[in-house]
């Protein structure tokens, strides 16, 4: 980033109404189609897509290999496309292209975006520059104020929800449940995992609001885990 002419914070910030601004501005300058991508979360998804021969982008948060990797390789496995991590060269040019919106948020009372509300933009610019078919991203705290929240998905996902960001999300299930269920979206349908009874009725209860249909693993499966259909992961 420094490279490309631009100080990002390096810390990760809890969602605010300002940072929801923040990512609706960088979409538009990086040119998200927010009607176009499909949204889902994890490799596996991926994995899926690239096997129907399917363009997809990837989001992770975080990213796997985070320990394992340079700075500039860290910022690329967060980032990929058909299993391809985007380059440090390719960061820099997406860098380049923001650089002018992120001035422009700076001069504002809210100031610019934070880290994770750039890099989030970043992914925009590079699955629009590359022709993604899907988009597959994953939320990186809570949901209703995430940076990413800014998409109209195919379908939304909420896996699991416990305690994790209590300090920011909320210290009761339903608080928590509260903000993951900031995803959903009217009309478009949400799978849910094996989640708490609590944390369940208040997803069930938002995505009726929004007629949004529910479809539940548990419901599908059951609730051994053990008889789950496998995965290669």
């Amino acid at each position: 980033l420094a490279d490309a002419g631009f100080a990002a914070e390096q810390h990760e910030r809890p969602g605010h109404d300002a940072a929801t601004e923040h990512a609706i501005e960088l979409a538009d300058a990086a040119r998200e189609p927010r009607g176009d991508h499909r949204v889902d979360v994890g490799v596996e998804t991926r994995r899926l897509c690239r096997s129907r021969d399917v363009r997809g982008g990837l989001v992770l948060n975080p990213q796997v290999d985070a320990f394992l990797l340079t700075d500039a390789q860290r910022l690329g496995e967060r980032i990929q496309i058909n299993g391809e991590k985007m380059t440090p060269a390719e960061l820099a040019a997406h860098v380049a292209e923001l650089r002018s919106t992120v001035e422009k948020l700076q001069s504002t009372p809210t100031g610019g975006p934070g880290y994770f509300e750039f890099m989030t933009a970043v992914a925009w610019r590079h699955f629009a520059a590359s022709g993604c078919d899907i988009a597959v991203i994953e939320t990186g705290l809570g949901g209703r104020l995430d940076a990413t929240n800014v998409v109209v998905p195919e379908v939304s996902v909420i896996t699991s929800i416990g305690f994790d960001h209590a300090e920011f999300l909320g210290h009761s299930l339903e608080q928590i449940a509260t903000e993951k269920a900031g995803i959903i979206k009217p009309g478009r349908p949400v799978v849910i995992g094996l989640l708490p009874p609590a944390a369940e009725s208040v997803i069930r209860s938002v995505a009726a609001t929004r007629n949004a249909a529910v479809i539940s693993v548990r419901e599908v499966y059951g609730s051994d885990i053990t008889r789950f259909p496998t995965t290669n992961l």
